[in-house]
């Protein structure tokens, strides 16, 4: 039988002390590293957190500059069309003079924001905002506070935008905004390389073998049928809405006068051809001329109507701006001299015809003259209807029409673009036959309904 080992209590003592001080150190590690990881777990979430406030910040601010651009937008777009003005009690001026440098800026921008009153501020989904267009200035200013004002340690932020509104530039050889029917032989194409599209916000209808298109033809709406091989560009059904400018001829009048002073005439609806108004003044109060170079006054069916005719000579080139009446270009016979004019007719409102929608005059026909436009990119604008039903050539400017185009021709040709906004619906669809027409993208015109920034400056602390 083996001895048995006798077990020395003091190596027994030893041991267990040794495995107490192990379990110790071992705990107070431990309880270390959860305490370090708790504190590395609090301040991510804090900067996970700010920098969510910090984001959320730029994109409330970023509202505010959208928002304040639309209603800059809207309101030039308006008939007749204005600067917009931020609400008086919202109301602030810059300085007249350039500033010294940015962060002098900044800090008018951040002071005079921070001080507007709470009525001035608009809330929304993540925070509030103070966003004002300085009287004196072409900028936007726009100030957030995540989540609030009111909010102690609140995360702000400062955008500053610039902004021009930019000539149009037709993006469609034919765009309109109600139905279209091509109801016989049509040739679409480019001056360039560029493909000579064709859409409607509605539908299209009417097209056939000898309906010719160097481009695609699409609806958003339903077309009538299958698409013909001529139609080079294919068909589409469904396709988005496409964006049409303002259609408005005080527009032009209001903004093109008084570069174009010394070629511009108005054709009033008692019979007198005046000069431009004043900046400010209605169409018509301007300078009375002892001429109507060539054009010929008559009322017809109630509604003040000029005629350019045949026998007129001339030419003489210019800008005619018919107020309140119709202008008919051309008469029996064709005319062998080519005009540089543009024509734009506008309606007299608050006239009570539904189907007019409650609008007299307004309308241009154009026949048997030839033509191309003196002011830039424009040839023809009519606030109701654009008909064209003899042959001519014209060009190169845009064709528009605030209710609907009749472009029913035995062999007219047109450069540029078309384009009908369909205001009222009474008008009735656009048709388009026996025209040839030239899309030129490269043109552009003063209808300067385009809103585009210049400059975007953040300033992150606000």
């Amino acid at each position: 039988m083996s001895p048995m080992r006798r077990l020395d209590p003091r190596t027994t003592r030893d041991e267990g002390g040794f495995a107490l001080v192990l379990v110790l150190g071992f705990t107070a590690v431990l309880g270390a590293l959860v305490v370090l990881g708790t504190t590395i777990g609090i301040r991510t979430l804090k900067s996970s957190a700010a920098h969510s406030n910090f984001e959320s910040a730029l994109a409330v601010a970023e509202t505010g500059v959208d928002g304040t651009l639309a209603e800059i937008s809207e309101a030039y777009n308006s008939t007749p069309s204005v600067d917009y003005t931020s609400p008086s009690a919202c109301a602030i001026t810059a300085p007249t003079t350039t500033f010294a440098d940015a962060e002098t800026e900044r800090a008018w921008a951040r002071d005079a924001l921070s001080a507007l009153p709470d009525s001035c501020l608009t809330t929304v989904p993540g925070g509030q905002y103070a966003s004002i267009r300085p009287t004196n200035r072409n900028a936007v200013y726009s100030m957030s506070w995540v989540p609030s004002r009111e909010s102690a340690g609140n995360k702000r932020r400062l955008i500053k935008a610039e902004y021009l509104f930019a000539p149009y530039k037709p993006t469609n050889a034919v765009l309109t905004e109600g139905a279209l029917d091509f109801s016989g032989s049509v040739a679409i194409t480019s001056v360039g390389s560029t493909p000579s599209d064709v859409h409607a916000n509605s539908t299209i209808s009417g097209y056939n073998g000898s309906t010719n298109i160097a481009g695609s033809m699409s609806a958003s709406g339903a077309l009538s049928g299958s698409c013909p091989s001529s139609i080079t560009g294919g068909c589409t059904a469904g396709a988005p809405v496409q964006a049409l400018p303002n259609i408005s001829a005080r527009r032009y009048y209001d903004s093109q006068r008084a570069a174009y002073a010394s070629h511009w005439f108005d054709l009033c609806p008692d019979g007198v051809m005046r000069g431009p108004a004043a900046v400010g003044a209605l169409p018509c109060t301007g300078s009375t001329m002892s001429t109507t170079n060539g054009w010929e006054f008559a009322v017809t069916g109630g509604v003040p109507t000029w005629t350019l005719p045949r026998t007129a000579g001339g030419p003489f080139n210019g800008i005619y701006y018919v107020y309140q009446g119709d202008a008919v270009v051309g008469s029996n016979g064709n005319s062998s001299t080519t005009w540089q004019i543009s024509v734009l007719a506008e309606a007299e409102r608050g006239v009570i015809n539904a189907a007019t929608c409650d609008k007299r005059g307004g309308n241009v026909e154009w026949k048997l003259f030839n033509l191309t436009p003196w002011l830039s990119g424009l040839q023809m604008l009519a606030e109701s209807n654009l008909t064209g039903n003899a042959n001519a050539t014209a060009g190169s400017g845009l064709f528009l029409a605030g209710d609907k185009v009749d472009l029913n021709t035995s062999s007219s040709t047109i450069t540029g673009a078309v384009i009908a906004a369909n205001n009222c619906a009474a008008a009735g669809e656009n048709t388009i036959q026996g025209v040839t027409i030239n899309y030129d993208d490269t043109m552009e015109t003063p209808l300067s309904d385009i809103i585009r920034t210049s400059l975007w400056l953040d300033y992150p602390a606000g």
